[in-house]
């Protein structure tokens, strides 16, 4: 008998073989599973001590707090006993391929209202994947609300990673408020190159004032073997009260071994400060379909700019998708109110919204999506 026989055999408990005493009825119901049933006869050859022959019957997988997970397999197999295979399946459900990169988010109304604001928002996020060093976190903004009788200040971050989690903050400073906000965030994988660049990363203007336009060149660690898909989102930003709130964070000149990345204001607006993150991931991926686009309003007076995403292809799942803001161009003499989402997801397309309400004018705002 080999190991692996042995294995699977000690984990087996006293209550399974309860089930496989049950003679009046060919197939036996899961206790901790209700309306999923077990094959008494792919259970038979678990507890037998007689050779039987295996060479069609499902594995057992590890069993946790009685579930046993069940997943057929058709690799050769001693005809004597188990080999030494275990297949670990995800609880209650059939086994199926993890997606490359998980994608999450969090608003601060999640923890309080938002007419109570504060400077420190934050909530501990417990990972769902089993990691052996912890990742990095890739995050963006993508719903504000900010009184604009101060500066607009606001900063999404991942602090006290572990492989177990992380705590995802928003927060603010100074005389700001923050009414509500909303961050998403990305767990990147090694198969991805990530980063995070500031304007307080480059030098002032030779005079000491904000400069409009701020870039750097950023090189990759390990290059492409062509030029990849660079993906770049808000995470922070300070702006000067009294003037429109206009921002954009953009990547150009991508190559193999790197690319540029702007963040930009124009006309009156004074930009003391804004981060971005990007990540950047070959350009054959096909488990990724990423993508920018904007909404954009003279007047200021509309309050919602919806369209459609049509994907090039059907995706083999309806995918989970990252929104974060790329610009904003929004009026100061009310509140900076923006919001940016997806609904009506599925494997062909989605539709994305752009919105405000309130007194608030919003000239342009765009997004960067991400669908895994």
């Amino acid at each position: 008998m080999t190991q692996g026989f042995n294995d699977i055999k000690a984990m087996m408990t006293e209550q399974t073989r309860m089930i496989l005493a049950d003679k009046s009825s060919s197939r036996a119901p899961s206790h901790n599973t209700p309306g999923k049933e077990h094959d008494i006869e792919l259970l038979k050859p678990i507890l037998s001590t007689e050779q039987v022959d295996m060479s069609m019957v499902a594995y057992i997988g590890r069993c946790n707090d009685m579930q046993a997970h069940v997943a057929v397999k058709t690799r050769g197999v001693s005809a004597t006993g188990l080999v030494s295979i275990i297949q670990d399946i995800g609880p209650s459900e059939p086994a199926r391929k993890r997606p490359s990169l998980v994608v999450g988010r969090f608003s601060t109304m999640d923890v309080r209202p938002w007419h109570e604001p504060r400077h420190q928002t934050s909530k501990h996020v417990a990972f769902v994947r089993d990691y052996t060093s912890p990742p990095h976190l890739f995050v963006g903004l993508s719903h504000f609300d900010v009184d604009c009788s101060t500066n607009i200040r606001v900063m999404a971050n991942a602090s006290d990673v572990t492989t177990d989690g992380f705590r995802l903050r928003v927060d603010s400073w100074g005389d700001t408020i923050l009414y509500a906000s909303r961050v998403g965030w990305i767990e990147m994988t090694p198969n991805e190159q990530y980063g995070r660049f500031s304007t307080a990363d480059a030098p002032r203007s030779p005079v000491g004032e904000p400069r409009t336009k701020t870039s750097r060149r950023i090189t990759f660690s390990r290059p492409f073997d062509q030029p990849p898909r660079v993906v770049v989102t808000l995470s922070a930003l300070d702006m000067e009260a009294g003037r429109d709130c206009r921002v954009v964070v953009r990547a150009t000149d991508i190559e193999s071994d790197g690319f540029v990345i702007h963040i930009d204001t124009w006309d009156d607006s004074v930009l003391h400060m804004a981060k971005a993150d990007w990540f950047a991931y070959p350009v054959d991926r096909k488990d990724i379909v990423t993508g920018t686009l904007t909404g954009l309003d003279s007047s200021g007076k509309k309050r919602n700019h919806i369209g459609t995403i049509d994907f090039d292809g059907e995706l083999s799942k309806i995918p989970n998708v990252f929104v974060g803001i790329n610009m904003l161009d929004v009026g100061c003499e009310a509140s900076l109110r923006v919001s940016a989402f997806v609904d009506s997801v599925s494997t062909t397309g989605m539709t994305w919204r752009i919105e405000t309400w309130g007194d608030t004018l919003l000239y342009g705002a765009g997004i960067s999506y991400v669908c895994v």
